[in-house]
């Protein structure tokens, strides 16, 4: 078992938000590239002796290995399911632990300057690496009103960030 078994995210002003109950977390990176062979592939095969010979399967990739990674978080939010959500009680209704979570992202700035943390598996604050700053990305949150559920998943998506205010508070002769 992992150091850290569920999924918290904090956001700049304290708030947090824990999945404890089906927790799944995807690590994505999605490479960025200056020189993609799938831009103008069969031009640059051709320059390339042995590759143009071929039915051009293969491609050449340039540029700095830029990397977005991002991190898709899922699990259950309920009636007695969140303790660590946002300002909501325990044994609050999933419509008002979700009107919490979109009241939190609404009003609470993320940015890099300001980020939020996802802690989970060893990237925790006693666990093999640090917390992950992230900014969110696209969330979900699925209010079904008129079944009035005891749980909803909830995805939400976070894309890993630097702390750009403690980079300018480092750089800073006088802070």
């Amino acid at each position: 078992m992992s150091s850290y078994d569920k999924a918290t995210i904090t956001f700049p002003d304290s708030t947090s938000y824990t999945f404890y109950e089906r927790v799944e977390v995807t690590d994505t990176f999605e490479p960025k590239w200056a020189v993609s062979g799938g831009s103008n592939p069969l031009a640059l095969a051709d320059q390339i002796p042995g590759v143009g010979d071929s039915n051009n399967a293969e491609q050449a990739y340039f540029g700095v290995g830029g990397i977005v990674r991002s991190f898709t978080v899922r699990g259950a939010v309920g009636e007695d399911l969140n303790e660590d959500w946002g300002d909501t009680a325990k044994s609050d209704d999933v419509i008002t632990k979700l009107n919490d979570l979109g009241n939190t992202l609404d009003t609470v700035r993320v940015a890099s300057d300001v980020p939020a943390t996802l802690e989970y598996g060893g990237f925790s604050t006693d666990g093999q690496y640090s917390p992950i700053t992230v900014v969110p990305g696209k969330i979900e949150l699925p209010a079904e009103l008129a079944e009035n559920p005891s749980a909803v998943t909830v995805t939400t998506n976070w894309l890993a960030s630097i702390d750009a205010g403690a980079a300018a508070h480092q750089l800073n002769p006088f802070g």
